[in-house]
This record gives C-alpha cells, sequence and structure tokens, in this order.
C-alpha cells in the first residue's frame, strides 16, 4: 500500500489521476491527511507531501509520523523537515535570478523588475512585475511577509516562454509537460497567453520521449533531499532555471483535447513508477504498528477514498 501524506486543505491533487488510474489498482493508493492520522497503521509506502505547507502542530505531527513508520521498517520519501524549501533550495542554485526575504531587502538591493509572491504556496505571482524600489515598497505594504524574485526574461526569439516539470516517484523521473506561452507567469495549461497546437504538442512528444535534461533535475532532487515532487523549470541561454519544487503536486497535466495523446504518454510513466513503488511495499511484513498519536482517543485512521 502507498500513504500519500497531505495537508487536509490539499487531498485533492491526485483525484483527477485517480480517475483515470487503472481502476484495479486504485486501492493501492490512500490520501491521508496528517491531521487525521490516529491510532495504528499498516506497513507500506509512506510519502511525506506538502513539506512546504507544514508547520506548528502539523508539522510536529508529521515529524512523529516519520519516526515511527520508519522505526517500523517501512519506505519513506521526502523528510518533513530535511527536505529544502523554495526559498533554501533557489538561495542554494545556481539560478541566474535571486529570491530574497523582506528583512534581507533592508541592505540588498535587487535587479528590477521583480515580482513578490508567497513562500509556502503554488499560486505563482502575487504582485505584477514591480520596476523600482517605490513600486516594492507599496507592494511589501499589500502583501507583507512575501518573497521578493528576480525577474528573468527566458522567452526565446519568438517571445515565447516555456515551462517544464518533470515528476520524480522514488527513482523514477518523469517529464511531464511544456507549456508554452506569451506570457512571462505560466501555471497551467489552459491561462491566457498559453498556446496549444500541433506544434508545440510534437515539441510536448518530444521532451517526453527524450526527457534532455534528466541528469541535471536529478542531481536538484538529490540537493534538495526530495523523493516525490513535480520541479517547475525554464531555461536561460541553455541553462536550467529551477522555479519550485512542489511536493504534492497535481498529478494530471491539464486536459486540452490536443494533448490527449502527450497526456497518455506522461500518464503511462507514471502509473509504472506507482506500480513498482507499490511493488516495493509487498516485499514489506504485512502487519500494523502503533503510531502514538491520539492516546485520549482512540479510532482508526481518515483516509480520503478515490477508489470508487
Amino acid at each position: 500500500m502507498i500513504y500519500l501524506l497531505v495537508d487536509k486543505r490539499h487531498s485533492y491533487t491526485v483525484k483527477d489521476w485517480l480517475g483515470t488510474y487503472d481502476a484495479s489498482q486504485r486501492g493501492e493508493i490512500r490520501v491521508m491527511p496528517y491531521q487525521h492520522v490516529r491510532d495504528f497503521l499498516t506497513e507500506g509506502v509512506y510519502i511525506f507531501a506538502d513539506i512546504e505547507r507544514l508547520s506548528g502542530k502539523t508539522l510536529e505531527r508529521a515529524l512523529w509520523l516519520y519516526d515511527k513508520v520508519t522505526e517500523a521498517g517501512c519506505i519513506t520519501l521526502n523528510h518533513p523537515s530535511r527536505s529544502l524549501k523554495r526559498y533554501d533550495l533557489q538561495k542554494a542554485l545556481n539560478n541566474d535570478f535571486s529570491v530574497y526575504r523582506q528583512q534581507e531587502l533592508q541592505t540588498i538591493q535587487p535587479r528590477f523588475p521583480v515580482f513578490l509572491r508567497n513562500e509556502n504556496d503554488h499560486r505563482g505571482n502575487t504582485t505584477p512585475l514591480l520596476h523600482n524600489k517605490a513600486e516594492l515598497d507599496a507592494a511589501y505594504a499589500e502583501h507583507p511577509g512575501s518573497l521578493c524574485i528576480e525577474y528573468l526574461n527566458t522567452a526565446d526569439d519568438e517571445g515565447i516562454y516555456r515551462k517544464y516539470s518533470a515528476l520524480l516517484i522514488a527513482d523514477r523521473l518523469i517529464p511531464r509537460h511544456v507549456y508554452f506561452s506569451s506570457d512571462w507567469m505560466i501555471k497551467l495549461v489552459d491561462d491566457a497567453g498559453v498556446t496549444v497546437d500541433d506544434r508545440t504538442t510534437a515539441m510536448e512528444f518530444e521532451y517526453i520521449k527524450d526527457n534532455p535534461h534528466a541528469d541535471t533535475i536529478r542531481a536538484i532532487f538529490k540537493y534538495a533531499n526530495i523523493d516525490y515532487g513535480r520541479i517547475d523549470y525554464s531555461l536561460y541561454q541553455g541553462r536550467l532555471q529551477t522555479w519550485e519544487i512542489n511536493t504534492n503536486p497535481c498529478i494530471s497535466p491539464g486536459d486540452v483535447a490536443i494533448r490527449k495523446g502527450v497526456n497518455d504518454a506522461s500518464n503511462a510513466l507514471v502509473n509504472a513508477a506507482t506500480m513498482a513503488l507499490h511493488e516495493r511495499s509487498l516485499a514489506l511484513e504485512p502487519r500494523r504498528f502503533w503510531c502514538g498519536i491520539g492516546l485520549r482517543k482512540r479510532h482508526k485512521p481518515r483516509f480520503i477514498d478515490y477508489s470508487r
């Protein structure tokens, strides 16, 4: 069994994918919010997702669970506190842009233009491009505590930006998609500015087939101590630029009819990686163990069941 541990507000990330996953295999994956775990657990593979959203009591619970499942001999992916989050990862990598916390800007001048975004979510920019200190100060008055990120123009000669995404599941790196847009911030395939046609779809197929940046991406995941997650990145003058690693990504890419073949090809790789991980769980002794949470009120873990 594979257990995907998530923040209870973000249990939807695999729902659409499980809807297309082979029906006979859906029961092998359980989505389990950290906040719902009590009583006994069963040996298996435990994926600690939503690392960037963990704080306070939820982080304490995740760390306790990690110790318990490790002691029980389970397979674990990601560590609740040792996996690098967005700020620390971007600070450490050799990107051609810099990222700053608000307090750093008291002594450091960023390279304009910049934009703000929240540190631990995946909604993209919270401001348009800001071109000077006055605009930046005004933005911080409205969004205190946000990260300040230098804009990097990764558009090609035709003015098109590309966002690449690749998913790591244990030891399998899966090229997921490439989105092409006239807009610098790209989140979804149906965003304004995104182009989907025969030409872009053909380029996506090549990306999935060749997995051209695999070695560099694997090194980034290893450095970040992340075993499960999706990296979003672009290229600038031939160098890979990491935007983020999402440890609880939506598994199914956006559904546009012309991209069905691309989605099917990538989904087949995801399914194969998931089945390989499940097979590893079958080698474990099928027994239950006490997780040590909820001593006053004993009840079973509550799952989000998408298998029906």
